[in-house]
């Protein structure tokens, strides 16, 4: 299974405004946010994710500071 980290909760919103977000999370992926995207959201768009979260179809992190530092020191791709 493919593994997707959505770090932009532009992603989730647009989903949600266009009505994909079941679509979405019907495909075959493993998908995963952080807290902080989902703090980002409005209650009502927060409360369709937190559903989809309770059946294990997302899977929400609480990174720390060490783990962002930790991002920083990689050398990801760049857009």
């Amino acid at each position: 299974m493919i593994k997707i980290a959505v770090t932009d909760a532009c992603i989730f919103v647009d989903l949600i405004e266009l009505d994909l977000i079941s679509d979405f999370f019907q495909l075959e992926l493993q998908l995963h946010t952080i807290v902080d995207v989902m703090n980002e959201l409005f209650q009502e768009q927060k409360q369709v994710l937190v559903a989809y979260q309770k059946v294990k179809k997302l899977i929400v992190h609480i990174l720390k500071e060490g783990d962002f530092l930790t991002m920083e020191q990689r050398a990801f791709p760049k857009p």
